[in-house]
């Protein structure tokens, strides 16, 4: 790892065989059913943009893929798999295997986000709270409604 991390692709081929299949898995989950996101590396890992940074995934020191969402903390009351473990904002599920994806609804989970990281970013919701004077804004930073797609809304393809 001493070498810059340019691509999504140099990133996942830096990793074991079974990390590799897991990132694979949910890259191309991503590819298929948000294929408008933007991939880019940032921070050395692979970041998916949506009106601003919306996911990213990252092996851990722990040995496990970690799929975090920016806006994650927001989100928990739907995926309660999301865990914070004691960042601001940011909650993520761990996936030790390629079943795992499927097993936390990984690919509801990630349409869910984008769409949140949208609409917050239209309503002007700052991802990070500050102090709001009272004649400003008053929204709580709260996602308003982070429904879980219908069976209709998941089977059709996001273009």
């Amino acid at each position: 790892m001493s070498e810059k991390i340019t691509t999504v692709e140099t990133y996942i081929e830096q990793h074991s065989p079974e990390h590799q299949t897991i990132l694979r898995a949910l890259r191309l989950l991503i590819q298929t059913h948000i294929p408008f996101v933007l991939e880019k590396v940032s921070f050395g890992i692979p970041f998916y943009h949506h009106y601003g940074m919306c996911f990213y995934y990252t092996v851990t020191k722990q040995n496990y893929v970690e799929l975090c969402l920016c806006r994650g903390k927001e989100l928990q009351q739907t995926f309660p798999q999301l865990e914070s473990r004691g960042r601001a904002i940011i909650a993520g599920v761990a996936l030790r295997s390629t079943e795992d994806i499927a097993r936390h609804d990984i690919k509801t989970m990630l349409i869910c986000a984008t769409e949140w990281n949208e609409q917050a970013k239209k309503l002007g919701i700052p991802m990070v709270n500050k102090q709001i004077r009272s004649s400003k804004k008053t929204h709580t930073g709260k996602p308003i409604k982070a429904n879980k797609p219908s069976s209709s809304q998941r089977q059709r393809k996001i273009s």
